[in-house]
């Protein structure tokens, strides 16, 4: 069972995300909050928990807020967003979400993400990657793969999508200690201080497939 909160300063939204929960035999609404500073006031002992935030939240975050929630592991976000640009996902991702969604996405797709967070990975719905991937060529980003050796990439590819180091590890068949070693590595060679920001440069570099593979998703288990 996967408890979920609901979270947005409409009314209507809430009633709306909370019929769709409610349908699933195996998620539970088990509370709601119109702003940030409520979601941070929800029950922390709440096991297998999910926070959908669906924008706008009343009276708004500010960076202390948003940097409590990043801070706070045993908070998994699935954001909605406003908008469909960049800025949105990384305003998303930067707020600790670990799902993004746009307003214009089916309700499978929440279904999904709420899914996909709780066992602790990363979930970008397809149609904010399509938009992410025309709004990032604008950019002309340089690929920065060539400062980095096969292992590193190999390594950022996992904690972009949410791996956790011992699992990574697993994996790769290697301690934990040279994964963290590996990672420390990317993120000064690349000049990157965040796990959010190792998302944002995967997304910029067309990793997409890595975060979820829509085209085989039926018959796998969550």
């Amino acid at each position: 069972m996967i408890n979920v909160v609901v979270a947005s300063s409409l009314f209507l939204f809430r009633e709306g995300i909370k019929a769709i929960i409610e349908s699933q035999k195996h998620l539970r609404v088990c509370g709601e909050a119109t702003s940030m500073q409520e979601i941070l006031g929800t029950d922390d002992e709440e096991r297998n928990r999910v926070v959908i935030v669906a924008e706008p939240l009343a009276h708004g975050h500010d960076e202390e807020t948003a940097r409590a929630i990043r801070e706070r592991a045993s908070l998994p976000m699935v954001m909605i967003a406003q908008g469909k640009s960049i800025d949105d996902v990384q305003a998303a991702l930067k707020s600790g979400a670990r799902g993004i969604l746009t307003r214009s996405c089916p309700k499978e797709h929440l279904l999904e993400a709420v899914s996909v967070v709780s066992a602790g990975r990363i979930y970008v719905s397809r149609e904010m990657a399509m938009l992410m991937a025309t709004s990032l060529k604008s950019f002309g980003a340089v690929n920065s793969f060539s400062r980095l050796t096969q292992r590193e990439i190999e390594i950022l590819k996992r904690v972009a999508i949410g791996r956790k180091i011992s699992t990574i590890g697993d994996e790769l068949r290697i301690s934990s200690k040279t994964v963290s070693a590996h990672k420390a590595n990317i993120m000064e060679k690349l000049a990157i201080n965040s796990n959010s920001e190792l998302v944002v440069y995967a997304m910029k570099n067309n990793l997409f497939d890595l975060f979820v593979d829509h085209s085989n998703r039926k018959g796998r288990s969550e």
